[in-house]
Order: structure tokens, then C-alpha cells, then sequence
């Protein structure tokens, strides 16, 4: 889940490498899950809607 800052935004961050973080801002969380094989997380974003967020 996106954390929340001191202002009660919450953003997802994601480094892609060393100098280089992509934040976007979320609206609210739809869902957070895992399966056997990954975690899962549909987030409501600002900018783009809808997007699903896939770990491993």
C-alpha cells in the first residue's frame, strides 16, 4: 500500500534505478492481495485511473 505523507497524500514510488524514482499520486487503494506467486494491488491514481501494481 502507497504510504501516506505528512499532508495525508498517498503516493506509489517505484526506483528504477540509481538516480532515477517514478511517485504517483493515488486517490485510494481498491485492492491489496496476494497470490502464490506475487502481492497485488489495484490503486485509484490520479493522473493515469486505474492501475495495477504487480510485485516479482
Amino acid at each position: 500500500m502507497p504510504p501516506a505523507s505528512s499532508s495525508g497524500e498517498q503516493w506509489f514510488g517505484e526506483r528504477e534505478r540509481v538516480g532515477l524514482e517514478q511517485r504517483i499520486q493515488v486517490r485510494r487503494v481498491l485492492y491489496e492481495g496476494r497470490s502464490d506467486y506475487q502481492s497485488i494491488c489495484v490503486l485509484d491514481t490520479v493522473p493515469f485511473g486505474r492501475a495495477l501494481i504487480l510485485d516479482n
